[in-house]
């Protein structure tokens, strides 16, 4: 069933190349995608295929030059690549939140738990200093920080890996954003750490409705939180659908090496046969400064042909929401 809705952020061709001695090297070409009022949007993919510049362009975060971008980013009927400097800070931190990979270095160590969660609040809600410490507070509860008022007082070298994120992301949503990017928020932290945070992320999400894009390399992280899950490689997305389709009928040979390098407890509970060994993706993902003729992952593909290295397959629709660019799957 098609989503009838108007979308919240809209994605249209986006593409980044960074310029360096040996050329533009492009790291996201030519991606689209939607996130819809209230849902969760799965980016997943290894290491290097995009996902954190793609969130980083959507507002302008990459300096430019080196960056080049082109393409649409629309918030609801704003364009925010062809916004001002003035125009996109006004965005950042109330209608788009993100939070970044690691705590400790995205929060700066020299300013108070306090200041850094306040000052979003006064600028972008136009509030006293007195009224964002009371928001600042109810945050920090939201998220589960216990003892507020002492945690306000604190830097950040003071508390956990785990405790600095859950300041991250009361500063996320500090402003009641539209749109929440998560971005990698596991990174870091240990595995007991991680599922709370991410408990924590899914939770946020639902009771406050917000439309949030979460980037991982992990599919089995995403597989009971995101409504819907795009695959990137090589800085194209080259599958969509919604979770339980993606899963249970994954068509890119990309998609299926993932899922299949999944550990599956499930398999042990239900008493099935465990493989011996893991199923692995030969080769790495290439260099973006190595053009790519074809389909970008040809060469690591078992099903590659003459044709897939010499044209890239067109994205072609499975089923209502379920697209896929394979020339295996559109042949």
């Amino acid at each position: 069933m098609s989503n009838t809705r108007q979308p919240v952020l809209t994605v249209e061709n986006l593409s980044v190349a960074f310029s360096g001695r040996k050329g533009p090297a492009t790291a996201v070409s030519g991606i689209s995608f939607k996130v819809y009022p209230g849902e969760m949007m799965a980016l997943v993919g290894e290491s290097g295929c995009g996902k954190s510049v793609t969130a980083m362009s959507l507002l302008q975060l990459l300096p430019s030059p080196p960056a080049i971008i082109n393409g649409a980013v629309y918030l609801e009927e704003r364009d925010l690549l062809q916004m001002s400097k003035t125009e996109i800070r006004s965005v950042r931190g109330k209608d788009i939140a993100m939070i970044f990979q690691n705590p400790m270095s995205s929060l700066n160590p020299v300013l108070t738990i306090e200041r850094q969660l306040t000052e979003g609040i006064i600028l972008h809600e136009n509030v006293s200093r007195k009224n964002a410490i009371q928001q600042a507070k109810k945050n920090l509860n939201l998220v589960g920080i216990t003892d507020s008022a002492e945690r306000l007082s604190q830097y950040p070298h003071q508390l956990s890996g785990g405790m600095r994120q859950r300041v991250m992301i009361a500063m996320a949503i500090s402003c009641n954003p539209k749109v929440l990017i998560a971005d990698e928020p596991t990174t870091a932290l240990d595995v007991t750490t991680q599922s709370q945070v991410l408990s924590l992320v899914t939770d946020i999400q639902k009771k406050l409705g917000v439309s949030t894009i979460l980037i991982t390399h992990d599919l089995g992280v995403v597989a009971e939180t995101a409504d819907r899950i795009a695959v990137m490689y090589f800085g194209f997305i080259v599958e969509q659908a919604p979770t339980e389709v993606l899963f249970d009928n994954p068509a890119h040979p990309y998609t299926k090496g993932l899922i299949a390098a999944v550990p599956r407890l499930d398999f042990f509970i239900e008493g099935k046969k465990i493989p011996e060994r893991l199923v692995e993706i030969p080769g790495i993902v290439p260099s973006i400064f190595n053009a790519i003729k074809g389909c970008p992952f040809a060469p690591r593909c078992a099903l590659a042909n003459n044709q897939c290295n010499q044209e890239k397959p067109p994205e072609v629709e499975l089923s209502p929401g379920h697209t896929v660019s394979c020339w295996e799957v559109s042949s």
